[in-house]
């Protein structure tokens, strides 16, 4: 039973400054803050239908949750991202709370949409309050509950990292980031699948579908890299607080690659061995140097990549037998640690030579999670009163204590613990050469715990016989041993309709409770609805009923998320057919997706738009237009389909900005000068702009420089002393012109947008004027007789916005 402390604060001495406390801690009703007592020797783990607080140092749990977080034998997955606060996932219902270690009063998130859940009806993010806000019961079957290929179960997983918290929804491929008691969905170009967090608090999200990993900052993508093909079967975990991604490949071995950080690039080492990827676990993130660990369950091998030195070697377990049923190893600082949920123990190995040092009993009945926090390794069943932690080669047992649907064993001992023979490691250099890591064999120690018995064996459940029985009968024997009857109809040669034929798993099996059962039924077979579906999950549907399917790939996916979506069946579903029946598939390719129309859209919008949907964007700001940043042209064209990843998708567009040209006259004087500075000289008076052009130093395909120069003495008529003049020739016109240089620059053939600027001279005035051709000031001119020398200086901007687009 849980011991009881109190905590009183009591505030002395404030005239200096020192703060003295008294910590006691009250269950039943929340918990108060023991860390200066406690250390960092203590973690926050399921206890029945609460969360506790164990500490290695005491042995003990020390404060609970203020109140019940699951029913039944429900599970609970829980993670401390700070000192301050705890998050809890129900992993059978998906509901999420904060936890501040302060007082341990849950309270729930809320899910915005997005996020991955759907809240239930008034559960939508209040906070819980005393006993009245309990948690959902277990719904059966219960939705979208998966069991992934590492082993873990659950509607929801939480990962954390940098003191960020995310939660991953598997089942629909979301990702949110927690922020309180809310959460912020995640924009994703594609459903994603894995997702770890480093320890700046940057998360990486795998998407299989879309063979690509996700770089996140907050509730955003910063970048992303492909790391597969499509629908490759990919693996995500943590090492040396780097983002690693595992792909096994029947055959071929397949490959590891660590990702790059701002000091290090990317390294891939192959894999020595061909291994079926279904049945491959691999390390759980953390590890804290720059290897991956992983373990091939058919044959009970370990196998280390080290990504300094590009060596593989590999071991086998030894004492292992009968089914295997392995967790994911978690590696710490020189030791794995193994969970065999077949045998109920906990392997530990060192992790620079691979010999197997112990195998532990794990107290309990129950499926139990191996952690690591803290320089500890925490074991725990649930649902069982005691739990282990390692503490590098020290084992100690924690106790929770009773209640709260626990089960109590009768005899409190530690469990037992077997030193099994080594074996010798291989060693396989990928890159460079290692010398063989030494095996040595291990010293017998001498235990000094009581002897203790032998821990219990996991409850498997036998599946009944159905053959022969009716539908109704059939599926309430299978109730009545705890499990879950799905029933379907089988066209067997002979049958009698409403009889069951068999079951899968099959009759007199031992599986574990609530394990999900088809139940064959004798009738005529019913064509499985399968649109919306991925067409290999389709097709399996179609044959599991017995019938044949034959795909057709029948169009283009607009997004990588479509890609191999079934969008058409024939027969349709629901439809009574005789048995091995063809039903045809017709589903999106799998390979190519539409490229859509960035045209009009800001350069950034449009490579956002174009990677989201898995093709590269390239750049190109060389196209001639007066629009800036705004995408005029792309290739390939619109409505292409193209394969993803690999099409570069290139945007043309300019990023160099016009600026309007300005003209002045002297005041009082037929002499007139064009500047891109909209401020006038002293003695001159500004006059309507007359278009675009570009300051001397922009760059842009078909600009050409303009020179001014400037007459100040005897420049014509007998009260004018200055004149003006502009060409693209450097040198003066003549030798009463002397230079100001390049004065700005404008397109040197005539472009769609622009016109003509004309330098037009007037003998009568012996004065210059300057105008586009088609502009008022262009009439006005030749009106006013300036027509006796025309010079084409080149073309501006000119009835476009916004330059005079009125003209």
């Amino acid at each position: 039973m849980l011991k009881r402390h109190r905590e009183r604060l009591t505030q002395v001495g404030l005239v200096v400054g020192v703060l003295t406390t008294v910590l006691v801690t009250t269950f039943g009703i929340g918990y108060r803050s023991s860390e200066a007592v406690l250390g960092d020797a203590s973690t926050y783990v399921q206890k029945g239908q609460t969360v506790v607080r164990v500490n290695a140092e005491s042995g003990e749990a020390d404060a609970r949750s203020a109140r019940a977080l699951a029913t039944g034998r429900q599970r609970l997955e829980v993670v401390q991202v700070g000192p301050e606060r705890v998050y809890v996932v129900n992993n059978e219902t998906g509901e999420t709370w904060r936890m501040p270690t302060d007082d341990m009063r849950p309270t729930r998130v809320d899910q915005a949409p997005g996020a991955g859940t759907t809240p239930s009806a008034g559960t939508s993010g209040r906070p819980a309050t005393g006993t009245g806000d309990q948690p959902s019961s277990p719904p059966s079957p219960a939705p979208g509950r998966r069991t992934a290929a590492d082993g873990r179960e659950g509607t929801r997983q939480l990962v954390t990292g940098g003191g960020r918290a995310y939660l991953l929804n598997p089942v629909d491929g979301t990702l949110a980031l927690l922020d309180g008691d809310n959460s912020r969905p995640v924009r994703l170009p594609a459903r994603v699948d894995d997702a770890v967090v480093d320890s700046h608090g940057t998360a990486w999200a795998l998407s299989r579908i879309a063979g690509r990993l996700y770089r996140i900052d907050g509730a955003g993508i910063r970048d992303e890299s492909v790391v597969s093909t499509p629908e490759g079967a990919v693996r995500l975990t943590l090492a040396g607080d780097r983002p690693v991604v595992y792909q096994a490949v029947r055959g071929t071995g397949g490959s590891a690659r660590i990702i790059g950080d701002g000091s290090r690039g990317d390294r891939t080492v192959d894999l020595d061995r061909s291994v079926d990827a279904g049945a491959v676990r691999v390390a759980e993130p953390g590890a804290p140097v720059p290897v991956l660990v992983t373990l091939h369950q058919p044959d009970d091998t370990v196998s280390v990549i080290d990504f300094r030195t590009g060596t593989q070697h590999e071991a086998r377990l030894s004492g292992r037998q009968g089914i295997r049923d392995y967790g994911r190893p978690v590696v710490t600082g020189d030791r794995i640690y193994v969970p065999d949920h077949r045998q109920r123990q906990v392997i530990v190995l060192e992790l620079g030579t691979l010999r197997q040092r112990r195998a532990v009993q794990v107290p309990g009945t129950g499926r139990f999670e191996v952690t690591y926090r803290d320089g500890r390794v925490w074991v725990n069943d649930p649902y069982a009163r005691r739990m282990l932690v390692f503490d590098r080669d020290e084992l100690r047992e924690v106790d929770k204590g009773r209640g709260d649907g626990v089960t109590d064993d009768p005899v409190p001992t530690m469990p037992r613990t077997t030193a099994p023979r080594t074996t010798q490691p291989t060693v396989r250099p990928s890159t460079s050469t290692a010398p063989p890591p030494r095996t040595t064999s291990p010293r017998p120690t001498r235990s000094t715990s009581p002897r203790p018995r032998p821990a219990r064996t996991p409850q498997l459940v036998e599946v009944p016989q159905v053959a022969g029985k009716d539908q109704a009968t059939a599926c309430a024997d299978l109730t009545a041993a705890d499990l879950r009857c799905v029933p379907t109809t089988r066209s067997d040669p002979g049958c009698e309709t409403g009889r069951a034929l068999a079951s899968v798993p099959e009759s007199g099996s031992r599986v574990h409770p609530r394990t999900q059962v088809t139940v064959f039924v004798c009738g005529p077979t019913v064509v499985p609805p399968v649109l919306g579906s991925f067409v290999d999950q389709a097709c399996q549907a179609i044959q599991n009923a017995g019938l044949t399917c034959t795909p057709v790939e029948g169009g283009i996916a607009a997004t990588p998320a479509e890609m191999g979506k079934v969008i058409g069946q024939s027969p349709e579903a629901s439809s009574q057919v005789a048995n091995r029946t063809q039903v045809t598939v017709t589903y999106l390719g799998k390979d190519r997706v539409t490229v859509p129309d960035v045209n009009g859209l800001a350069s950034a919008a449009a490579c956002e738009r174009l990677t989201s949907l898995g093709f590269g964007c390239a750049p190109n700001p060389e196209e001639v237009t007066w629009d800036v940043d705004v995408v005029k042209s792309q290739d390939p064209p619109a409505g292409t389909a193209a394969a993803v990843p690999g099409t570069q998708v290139k945007i043309n567009y300019q990023d160099t900005a016009a600026v309007h040209l300005q003209r002045f006259k002297v005041s009082g004087q037929d002499a007139r000068m064009l500047s891109l500075d909209p401020n006038p000289q002293a003695g001159f008076e500004q006059q309507p702009a007359i278009g675009g052009a570009y300051p001397p130093d922009a760059q842009a395909p078909g600009l050409v420089d303009v020179y001014g120069f400037v007459c100040r003495n005897n420049c014509g008529g007998g009260t004018r002393d200055i004149s003006y003049y502009y060409s693209q020739d450097p040198n003066p016109p003549t030798s009463r012109y002397e230079s100001m240089g390049r004065i700005f620059r404008c397109f040197g053939s005539p472009v769609p947008g622009t016109a003509l600027l004309n330098g037009m001279y007037s003998n009568a005035r012996r004065a210059w004027g300057f105008a586009p051709v088609g502009s008022f000031e262009h009439d006005s001119h030749t009106q006013n007789g300036y027509t006796d020398q025309t010079t084409n200086i080149c073309y501006i901007w000119f009835k476009v916005p916004p330059f005079r687009p009125n003209g």
